[in-house]
C-alpha cells in the first residue's frame, strides 16, 4: 500500500536504511509504502546524480557515458 507523502526525516531515514545495503529497493517499498521509484530518486539525489527520464536505450547508454567521461 502506497502511503500519504513523507516527511524529510522520514525521507532521510528510508534512504539512510537502504544504504546500509541489506535490503533492495522493492523490499523498502514493502516496509514503508512508498514506490521503489520514488525511493530510487531520493538516493539517487542524496548521492549526488541527477535524476533523468531518458526515453531511449541509446539515450541512457550516452548520459551514461559522458557522466563517466566527467
Amino acid at each position: 500500500m502506497i502511503s500519504k507523502q513523507k516527511t524529510n526525516e522520514e525521507k532521510e531515514a528510508i534512504i539512510a536504511e537502504y544504504l546500509l545495503g541489506e535490503k533492495t529497493f522493492r523490499q523498502m517499498q514493502s516496509l514503508h509504502g512508498v514506490d521503489y521509484r520514488i525511493i530510487h530518486s531520493w538516493v539517487t539525489k542524496f548521492k549526488g546524480h541527477h535524476v533523468q527520464k531518458l526515453k531511449t536505450p541509446t539515450e541512457t547508454i550516452q548520459f551514461y557515458e559522458q557522466q563517466d567521461a566527467m
